[in-house]
């Protein structure tokens, strides 16, 4: 449910130092171009402990053995894109980073404005010229942060576009605490050609632990 910007704020500069800690424990370096310190956290208060979210979907060892494959990840913190580099240490496969053709604010709280605008009016944030076609793969391992419970609009920017049409989709995600359920049915509202794959939800309570998470949940997919 839609949040109001008061609520939003206070919960995420409690989130802010909480995901600090965990960065410091070790496992989330952030790029140089990402926001200072107090801002790491992915907007959304949310679940506790990161684990793969049961949902529907046929095994990814049915669908995307033999076929091509790729990471796609839009991350606004590091977070995301962290978790994203664990899945490729144990795929090898290429990353493609999904970017906004106008970069969102490096400020925290007008960041937050226009996420929830964007997702209020259902927005579709251009695409950056160099974000590359993902039609000629088979599986996107897609990567993003739960935004109020459902993915960011960029997103359905990408599908619109027609890059996950027909594919198998193994989507993760990093949030406050929430789970990735929601954003999944967002997937398969969005794309109904596509079998979504069983989601994984890193929270700021695992961000430490995100390599084994990113082990685990690739192990059940059957890769």
């Amino acid at each position: 449910m839609r949040q109001t910007k008061t609520m939003s704020r206070r919960a995420f500069v409690g989130a802010s130092a909480a995901a600090l800690a965990a960065l410091a424990l070790g496992g989330c370096a952030q790029t140089a171009d990402e926001p200072a310190p107090q801002q790491t956290t992915e907007p959304e208060p949310q679940e506790p402990a990161p684990e793969a979210e049961p949902q529907q979907g046929t095994s990814a060892a049915d669908t995307a053995a033999g076929g091509s494959a790729v990471i796609a990840v839009f991350s606004r913190t590091g977070n995301t894109l962290a978790l994203a580099e664990a899945i490729q240490a144990r795929t090898g496969l290429e990353l493609v980073r999904i970017e906004p053709a106008t970069p969102y604010p490096a400020d925290y709280d007008e960041m937050l404005d226009l996420g929830q605008r964007e997702q209020n009016e259902d927005a579709r944030p251009a695409l950056a010229a160099d974000v590359p076609s993902l039609a000629d793969y088979d599986t996107v391992y897609l990567g993003f942060p739960v935004w109020w419970g459902h993915i960011p609009q960029i997103v359905k920017t990408l599908a619109d576009r027609g890059d996950l049409a027909g594919k198998t989709i193994a989507p993760f995600a990093t949030s406050g605490s929430s789970s990735i359920a929601a954003s999944v049915a967002d997937l398969r509202e969005l794309c109904p050609d596509a079998n979504v794959l069983d989601g994984l939800t890193v929270t700021e309570a695992g961000l430490a632990t995100m390599d084994a998470s990113a082990e685990e949940w690739l192990a059940a997919l059957g890769l």
